[in-house]
């Protein structure tokens, strides 16, 4: 599910569907006009490595969560991962990710997800993953190879 908020001087306020269809915008014509929005805001991107594959994405502490819809980022080889790129969102200031097939980085999401999980502005305590062309809930189960 994609959220679509205004950024207000103090505030953020959430659009509605009748917000959307007052714009004359759908879901995504308005995705596509936001794309290039939050780039402007996360001007002052910076990945601080958690460990190895595992990293820690901030950009300025309102729109890390945006950081999701920007492949472009996340497939981006200065940022290597093990398997698929699997994402944490525990809150609105966290965008976390690591590899499909890196255990350690798999722990070291659900360790800052437990961490951040009575904080402010959550999202969720679960992982994802982009596959087969949309966003998944990560499933950990061991894939079964044919054959074996």
């Amino acid at each position: 599910m994609i959220v679509f908020a205004e950024d207000r001087p103090n505030s953020f306020r959430i659009l509605s569907r009748e917000d959307l269809r007052a714009l004359g915008m759908g879901t995504s014509s308005l995705l596509m006009n936001t794309l290039p929005n939050i780039l402007k805001f996360v001007q002052d991107l910076r990945a601080q490595p958690l460990q190895d594959g595992c990293y820690m994405f901030l950009a300025g502490g309102n729109y890390e969560s945006s950081l999701l819809l920007m492949k472009a980022l996340w497939t981006n080889p200065k940022f290597p991962v093990k398997g698929t790129a699997v994402f944490a969102l525990p809150a609105k200031d966290l965008f976390l990710m690591t590899g499909s097939e890196d255990p350690e980085g798999i722990r070291k999401l659900r360790e800052v997800i437990a961490e951040v999980s009575t904080g402010d502005h959550l999202i969720s305590k679960k992982l994802f993953e982009y596959r087969n062309g949309r966003y998944e809930i990560y499933d950990e189960t061991p894939k079964l190879t044919p054959g074996k």
